[in-house]
């Protein structure tokens, strides 16, 4: 359990901790829901090579038990392309319904961040003379439905915080729950806390792609033309082309990219 949890309460734009002795102000900008929002991508509409780790997910996720999938490895191979397909997918839609929530944890630097989002994310209020923790206990213990986390880009609260004990627990409290289900994804070789993951794409974290699927997903970016496939297979081999870690579209590398080619 998060023991030091409940010693934080939210008061404006500041985090008050009790030490037992007195009280401190930690200044912390508040994170709003509309942030929130602006900061979730939308699915790439260049998605290649991953169907089966979509497919894979879904089963997981489908099943009566809760699971916790992390969608681990480096930069730029896809992992957040990957989770918002799943979510795409009419069985996990038709399971969770409203309760997906998509967590960007970029804007979390420590646990009380976090809390902070995963309470705005789900549109929790925050009674007065209670804490964020505490609104999360509630919540969890009395949800009827199975909901669906997705803490994106989880690295930056890991390798941010302090206090990383206090990131850990936060997430094997969430992890405890019955009822909730997880996607994480995180530039790292395992799952943070100290409970088990699931990983997508096996115990070495996400694969690159294969190189016709590298290929395509290139050219339906950049509108290449087939005959200049050698050209194209030479650069993703040899210059060990970003392609080759790509799972999703980089829409918005698209033009810098296309002239490259």
């Amino acid at each position: 359990m998060f023991s030091q949890a409940q010693a934080f309460s939210i008061n404006g734009s500041q985090f008050i901790y009790n030490t037992g002795g007195g009280t401190q102000s930690v200044q912390n900008t508040i994170i709003t829901y509309e942030q929130i929002k602006l900061k979730t991508p939308t699915a790439p509409s260049v998605f290649t090579g991953r169907d089966e780790l979509v497919g894979e997910a879904v089963e997981k996720l489908c099943q009566d038990n809760p699971a916790h999938l992390a969608i681990l490895g480096a930069g730029g191979m896809g992992k957040t392309a990957l989770a918002l397909h799943i979510l795409k997918n009419e069985q996990v839609k038709e399971k969770f319904e409203d309760k997906i929530y998509f967590c960007p944890c970029e804007m979390c630097s420590d646990a009380q961040s976090l809390i902070q989002i995963l309470v705005q994310t789900m549109q929790l209020s925050i009674p007065e003379g209670k804490t964020g923790f505490e609104v999360l206990e509630t919540y969890f213990a009395f949800l009827q439905r199975s909901i669906l986390l997705v803490l994106d880009n989880f690295e930056t609260p890991w390798n941010s915080a302090a206090d990383q004990t206090a990131v850990q627990n936060v997430i094997d409290f969430i992890l405890d729950k019955q009822k909730v289900s997880v996607i994480l994804t995180m530039r790292a070789a395992e799952g943070p806390g100290t409970k088990v993951w699931k990983k997508l794409g096996g115990e070495s974290g996400l694969p690159p792609l294969k190189l016709d699927e590298a290929r395509h997903a290139f050219m339906l970016i950049s509108n290449s033309q087939e005959e200049k496939i050698e050209t194209l297979d030479w650069i993703l081999t040899q210059l060990d082309f970003d392609f080759r870690h790509f799972g999703s579209g980089l829409e918005g590398s698209q033009d810098q990219d296309a002239s490259k080619w």
